[in-house]
């Protein structure tokens, strides 16, 4: 869940660095459009040229993985795919609190694309439904934690047995430590109801050595509304042994998608926990807007939002949130 610290010396790990300069050498193209005219000097060059060196890197990365465990030496195409976030929370009395995270998902096509690598950011898979959505709508890191800087490491094994339910079993460990290692299993399906009705079905077992044993589902309802309108009810649930508790929430969304580049997303919802007692935990409102600034490579989003929580006595909490997100695929 966001904190929002007055100040302080920002510490991150190596990733966060290097992420957080990516993304903000390519915040300044803008201005560079400001005083460009033709030719080279445009700033659709220096994103175009990052992504061919990223996407190059993120290549050679995925295929020296999958040559060290096929034992395979043969140069083979992989499809790697890297996904970087960078936001800034402010919060009423002018705090703010910057955030970032990435994702890295490579395919090993030598293993008979049975198997992913996967480096990301850590996902803390305990943290309360409530935080949960909080980090979704911003990114998961705090730069001005030091402990909230960790990254994972996985591998995911898709299991090719069960098509219909996109079976996959992924094993991994936390960089924090003592290191905590992992193991997850997820299942996944969508149905057709109707010709406009869908329903997708999620649900996925964990265990974390220091943590023990969780479950996360979600079950979502969508369907659109005309050309340029789509509507979701999503119920998701959660579930940690350890501490007996059980959560669930209920989030409404609707989206708008003006033009090919704009998207306006309106969501409400509420959190409550069913273990160890019974209890609304809060609820919210959000509108987001989404605009693709360049290509399928650079988006930013605005969401101011509310938030009403138990542990504020339920008093409304209003966040402006600006997020930057740059997607880089070999």
């Amino acid at each position: 869940m966001p904190r929002l610290p007055g100040g302080g010396k920002a510490r991150c790990c190596l990733f966060g660095r290097a992420a957080m300069v990516a993304v903000a050498g390519l915040m300044l193209w803008p201005v560079t459009a400001f005083a460009a005219t033709t030719g080279p000097s445009q700033p659709e060059w220096w994103i175009d040229r990052g992504q061919l060196y990223i996407g190059g890197t993120l290549e050679s990365i995925g295929a020296g993985v999958d040559t060290f465990i096929s034992r395979n030496p043969a140069p083979v195409d992989n499809e790697t795919y890297l996904r970087v976030r960078l936001a800034r929370v402010f919060a009423e009395g002018g705090e703010s609190s910057p955030r970032h995270d990435f994702n890295l998902s490579s395919d090993l096509p030598k293993t008979r694309g049975r198997l992913k690598l996967i480096i990301q950011s850590e996902r803390d898979d305990f943290e309360s439904l409530v935080e949960q959505q909080a980090d979704d709508s911003t990114a998961r890191s705090s730069v001005d934690d030091e402990e909230d800087n960790d990254i994972e490491a996985a591998l995911r094994y898709v299991w090719p047995g069960a098509p219909q339910w996109n079976p996959d079993l992924e094993i991994g460990i936390r960089s924090r430590l003592p290191l905590d290692p992992f193991v997850k299993m997820r299942i996944r399906r969508d149905f057709v109801l109707s010709d406009n009705w869908r329903f997708r079905n999620r649900h996925e077992l964990f265990y974390y050595h220091q943590n023990g044993l969780g479950e996360r589902s979600l079950l979502e309802f969508s369907r659109p509304l005309g050309e340029s309108w789509f509507f979701s009810n999503s119920t998701g649930l959660q579930w940690a042994e350890r501490e007996g508790r059980l959560e669930y929430d209920n989030i409404v969304s609707l989206i708008h998608f003006h033009r090919d580049n704009k998207r306006y997303i309106y969501r409400t919802g509420f959190f409550s926990q069913q273990q160890p007692r019974s209890q609304l935990l809060g609820y919210f409102v959000e509108a987001v807007y989404r605009r693709r600034l360049y290509k399928e490579l650079l988006y930013a989003e605005l969401t101011p939002g509310v938030r009403w929580l138990r542990e504020n006595d339920f008093k409304d909490q209003t966040t402006l949130t600006f997020r930057l997100l740059m997607y880089f695929k070999n």
